[in-house]
């Protein structure tokens, strides 16, 4: 027979009363609490999830709502807010919506017909709309690796802007002054700020801006390949590429292996994202670093903070500084 709460308070010589407050993160005289966690551990007492939420009307659970599971990015951020709020008690549910509008809607519903107490997003754009459906259920969300125009919302997110300035200085420090971006989609955030990053660099080192140097591509393999391809053929190519996405990178790269380009003899390049093969590539790509740790620390102390409504400092954005992780496919002489 499975144990019950009577038989954990009976053993521990406490009341029913303080095993409950104890099972569920209430103040207990630190006595008590080393007596019932001993009597749980005994006993094997597992709690009824079922039960204590329709006692508390908490589920204990956190939705996390993402646009695609396959991002090295956001299973990497997921990884450390999973971790993080187990630590603390709570499970996770991940639903992705793979890019697709109506789907993303669905799953927003499943999220919220389980009664979830918080919820992350990983949004794209332009949805405002999505995250005021959150926000009018009283269920508290922190956005991911973007900033919604216009709302009152968390937001934990990489220092994007500062990133691709190093990276772009790095480059003009190499004496490149003709500088390739395969930038991201115009209309999001976060590839936005990587281009004001971009523009940032040329200006502080009095480098003029040239339109045909930069490529808008949409964070795919296809884009990335297709930019490469289009900025290598400009009459003056550029001597130097900084690639803002992981999923561009590989496109790039592709590129660059079917030209039979040698780098940095031929090309110097600097990606953004994590690249778990950057290392073993010869050369090793220097790449920009996201801080995934941290972001999903910190994504899983808001989530909790809100949910014990404390609602201090709201709303919080946080921005974790990158690194530059510099090797050997970047050519040129230092300016000193």
């Amino acid at each position: 027979m499975a144990a019950t709460i009577k038989m954990v308070a009976e053993l521990a010589g406490v009341s029913v009363a303080t095993v409950s407050k104890y099972l569920n993160g209430g103040n207990v005289y630190a006595e008590n609490r080393i007596k019932v966690q001993a009597a749980v551990d005994a006993l094997n007492y597992k709690v009824n999830e079922v039960a204590r939420s329709l006692k508390t009307n908490k589920t204990n659970t956190i939705g996390i709502l993402a646009p695609s599971i396959q991002s090295i990015f956001i299973t990497g951020v997921i990884s450390q807010i999973q971790y993080k709020l187990l630590e603390c008690g709570y499970s996770t549910l991940i639903v992705d919506y793979q890019m697709n509008d109506d789907l993303e809607k669905r799953q927003l519903d499943i999220l919220l017909k389980r009664q979830v107490d918080g919820i992350v997003i990983f949004p794209r754009e332009n949805e405002k709309d999505l995250v005021n459906t959150i926000k009018d259920q009283n269920i508290p969300v922190v956005t991911v690796d973007n900033m919604l125009e216009g709302i009152a919302c968390d937001a934990v997110l990489a220092d994007n802007m500062g990133g691709a300035y190093e990276a772009t200085e790095e480059l003009i420090k190499h004496q490149h002054k003709r500088i390739g971006i395969i930038a991201g989609p115009a209309y999001m955030y976060t590839a936005k700020e990587r281009l004001k990053g971009y523009f940032r660099a040329h200006e502080d080192y009095f480098i003029g801006l040239e339109e045909e140097l930069i490529c808008y591509g949409e964070y795919t393999e296809q884009s990335g390949y297709k930019c490469f391809n289009e900025l290598m053929n400009l009459r003056e190519p550029p001597t130097a590429i900084f690639v803002t996405n992981y999923h561009m990178t590989i496109g790039a790269l592709g590129a660059v292996n079917e030209r039979n380009m040698k780098l940095p003899e031929e090309l110097s390049l600097i990606a953004f994202d994590q690249l778990e093969f950057a290392s073993i590539m010869r050369p090793p790509i220097s790449v920009v670093e996201q801080p995934l740790k941290q972001i999903g620390e910190k994504v899983a102390e808001i989530i909790l903070r809100r949910m014990k409504e404390d609602w201090r400092d709201f709303p919080h954005i946080e921005r974790l500084k990158t690194t530059l992780k510099r090797t050997g496919s970047v050519a040129g002489n230092i300016i000193k």
